[in-house]
Parts: structure tokens; sequence; C-alpha cells
């Protein structure tokens, strides 16, 4: 044996076999869409113009609105076609159509419209206020002052020195020491302070 390993050759047949088994070239892919196929156009013709015909003339029609018509040739004053590109309007019916043309609706603004508001409604009507009474008003600042045994906290407390009310202070911080007695002492200490202060 020889000590190096012979190559390895692919049969004669792998040519054909890679095709059989769906191994050969992908195919190429086709359109991902196609386009519709468009209508080929008719031929450019030269239409002769029309210009008459034997039943059909050209003429007023009575009572239109729109001017002339098409109207039957036995009918009175009618006439062929016109031979002229454009066949412009009568200047009578032009102008008769000038003097009675209705005059445009007159666009309101913002201001008019905001004047046209206050003449309709011009004041919103308050309540009455109810007469005042001989009796004493209670004082409703002492409710909001006043904070429940569960709501006193040492924050509460300072607010309440800050604002002067020492008394208050002194009230939160003993309530403060039967909540939590492991402060008792610094509790202590604060109301010694705030009872050496003047008032």
């Amino acid at each position: 044996m020889p000590a190096a390993a012979l190559p390895i050759r692919p049969p004669v047949e792998a040519g054909s076999s890679r095709f059989e088994f769906g191994l050969g070239d992908a195919p190429e892919p086709g359109p991902a869409y196609l386009l519709p196929e468009l209508p080929e156009a008719p031929a450019p013709g030269t239409i002769p113009p029309y210009r008459a015909d034997e039943l059909l003339a050209y003429a007023l029609s009575s009572g239109s609105r729109f001017g002339a018509a098409l109207t039957p040739r036995d009918a009175e004053l009618t006439h062929d076609l016109p031979t002229a590109a454009a066949w412009h309007p009568d200047a009578a019916l032009q102008a008769h159509a000038a003097a009675h043309r209705p005059a445009l609706p007159a666009v309101p603004s913002s201001l008019a419209l905001i004047d046209k508001f206050l003449r309709s409604q011009p004041r919103i009507k308050t309540a009455q206020r109810p007469a005042p009474t001989d009796s004493p008003q209670a004082d409703l600042s002492v409710r909001s002052t006043s904070a429940a045994p569960s709501l006193a906290s040492e924050s509460l407390a300072k607010i309440m020195v800050r604002q002067g009310k020492v008394g208050r202070a002194i009230e939160i911080y003993e309530q403060l020491m039967q909540r939590q007695p492991e402060k008792k002492a610094y509790f202590a200490a604060q109301i010694d302070l705030l009872n050496q202060q003047p008032e």
C-alpha cells in the first residue's frame, strides 16, 4: 500500500446523476409580478369633421336654456352645422346672463360670526348668591391644620414649628412618644427645645 491516500474522483456518470436527483444548477427564478398587457392602441386615423346630416340640423330648440342643439331638419329655422372650428354664443345671450346673474352671498368673517353670537346671547347669567347671614362663619382652616392622630409625624411637627404653632407641635411630639416608645428620649428633647423658645 502506498503511504499517501489516493485522490477521490467522482464517477464518470456524476454529471448525469446530479441532474437526476435535483442537485444541478437551480433554475432561474421567474418574474415575481407580471404586468397586465396593454391593449394595442388603434392606429391613429383622421376622422372627417361632421358638418351636416340628412335628418338633423342645427337650431335653437324651443325653451332650451343650453342654446343651440341638434334638431330634426324638418323643424323651422334650421341650418346646417356651423363650419367654424368653434362656435361662440350670441352676445345678447351673454349680456342677458350677466345682467340676471344672482349676487354671490357674502361670506361671513370670523368677527361677524362672533358679533352675531354676542347679539343673540349677550351675557351668561351667573347664579344669584345667597343673602349673607348674621351667624358667624365657622373657621374652616382649623380642619385643614388639625391632623388625625395616625397622620401625626415628625415632619408635621416641624412644619407646625415653622408656622409658629409651637403648642400644636408639642402635642404631635407627645403623640409620637406614645406611638414610638423607642424614640421617647429624642421626642422629649425636641419638646424641651420648643419649651425654651420664646413665644
